[in-house]
């Protein structure tokens, strides 16, 4: 049986959900494009490479979205928002319930400053809330 997939979430926590949407946006777009670009992600190279099909797909339906509207599709699987506003709940029990995550506090150019202070309102207002969560691991099939 394969292990358990993990995750790399982007997350950022702000007392002010518009500011934490903002940045999120900002620099978590900037995470996404340069991923894009440093893995080639959107080439047409996979197309010829031989069990690089998945990647091929991946890439063409990349293209076909075009990059900013990729980007905003990734923006929706991430994490941000304030402790008592949805974004933050809604995100964490779809992610964290499938899979085991790690989280991204410093991503796409972000300052310290900025990454520090999310992390430590995260930690004290929100990790102990998803410790009480149930996370059900699904049982990869042989």
């Amino acid at each position: 049986m394969a292990p358990p997939i993990s995750l790399g979430v982007a997350m950022y926590c702000h007392e002010d959900d518009a500011l934490a949407e903002a940045r999120h946006v900002e620099y978590g777009g900037r995470l996404f494009v340069s991923n894009v670009d440093h893995y080639e992600m959107a080439g047409e190279h996979f197309a010829t490479t031989k069990g690089y099909e998945r990647y091929a797909e991946s890439a063409q339906t990349l293209r076909a979205a075009g990059l900013e509207k990729a980007a905003q599709n990734y923006a929706a699987t991430t994490l941000w928002g304030s402790p008592s506003g949805s974004s933050v709940r809604s995100r964490r029990s779809a992610t964290w319930s499938a899979t085991s995550s790690s989280l991204q506090c410093a991503y796409g150019g972000m300052p310290y400053g900025q990454a520090r202070a999310s992390l430590e309102l995260f930690a004290r207002e929100v990790m102990p809330k998803a410790r009480g969560m149930r996370v059900e691991r699904v049982a990869a099939s042989s």
